[in-house]
């Protein structure tokens, strides 16, 4: 999902600087799904709020360094009373050297993804997360969420290059106090071919456990041409012999103007634990722009789910989903 941040700016004194740019957004979306399927006992609709504040602090040093946190509140507004949680919070700093950050922030393998969420806003294919949509049942719902980089948001020391002829890289170190470290490393190309512009990534993720250690890995690309825009990738997860996951997700955007973006895309989720296990999605969308910073999204989907480990759970149905999006 789009992020359109309009930031207000301040000037606040801070010791030995005089004076930091900081920077207020948000964005809320009320979201609704509405789904048909084989499975009676399954939920048949919901209503969701994503509601986030980001506030944004730098400040630029005469020797070239620049120096910021970054903190990001997530506003649960969907049970009775409100809960305030800190989504992430992340001190960086910036030379010619590239990019240190420590802090709550997604591994590298994670940050560096390539055509991922290529898809219309709200669908599948649109998305870091498929856990929206309640398919119902079996283990093979879990393939496509499982397959996600290390995109926990724990403290984490974060190395980002400098792009050097296209190419940049990233890498994590997380030591939680308890078990191995977790490391991730994350690679990115891009170049522009013939009035295409075409971006490459991959990465890979450990948590370093002697035994049941999770690996993940992520390959993919984006296409762009004018109006087009085509997204590609493949993701596996692997922890010790207990999971073994991996998810292809393809995803087409065209913008008819400036206010109107359709598009659609396909996702599939496979459980190779137990083989057959697996989850299919076909989705299309369109995403109105009102006026600045207020959008309207659809979305329309069908979708399968095998589980060979208990027919009673497999699931075929489709679903539609509809939000009002605001920036600020």
């Amino acid at each position: 999902m789009r992020k359109v941040l309009l930031a207000t700016t301040a000037l606040v004194a801070v010791t030995g600087v005089a004076s930091a740019d900081v920077s207020i957004s948000a964005y809320s979306e009320a979201h609704y799904t509405e789904i048909s399927d084989d499975q009676t006992t399954a939920v048949d609709g919901s209503i969701s709020m994503s509601q986030n504040i980001y506030f944004s602090f730098s400040e630029s040093a005469d020797n070239g360094l620049s120096f910021g946190l970054d903190v990001e509140m997530m506003v649960d507004g969907t049970s009775d009373g409100t809960d305030v949680n800190t989504e992430e919070s992340k001190a960086h700093v910036s030379g010619d050297f590239g990019t240190i950050v420590m802090g709550s922030e997604d591994a590298a393998d994670f940050l560096m993804r390539v055509g991922h969420n290529n898809g219309m806003a709200n669908t599948a294919s649109g998305g870091d997360a498929f856990a929206a949509f309640d398919y119902k049942n079996g283990t093979a719902v879990d393939a496509p969420t499982g397959v996600q980089a290390g995109n926990n948001d724990a403290a984490k020391l974060i190395y980002k290059s400098p792009s050097l002829a296209g190419f940049s890289f990233a890498a994590s170190w997380d030591d939680g106090g308890s078990g191995e470290s977790d490391t991730a490393v994350g690679v990115k190309y891009a170049t522009e071919m013939n009035g295409v512009s075409v971006t490459i990534g991959a990465g890979v993720y450990d948590s370093g456990e002697s035994t049941d250690t999770a690996e993940k890995a992520n390959a993919g690309i984006a296409l762009s041409m004018g109006d087009l825009s085509v997204g590609y990738n493949q993701s596996s997860n692997k922890t010790g012999t207990t999971v073994d996951y991996s998810a292809t997700q393809v995803g087409v955007r065209y913008a008819l103007n400036d206010d109107v973006t359709i598009g659609g895309g396909y996702t599939k989720g496979d459980d190779d634990i137990s083989t057959g296990d697996e989850v299919e999605i076909v989705d299309l969308g369109i995403e109105y722009s009102i006026v600045p910073g207020l959008g309207f999204n659809l979305g329309y989907g069908s979708f399968e789910v095998t589980d060979t480990s208990n027919s009673s759970n497999n699931n075929d149905g489709s679903y539609m989903t509809a939000s009002i999006a605001m920036s600020f």
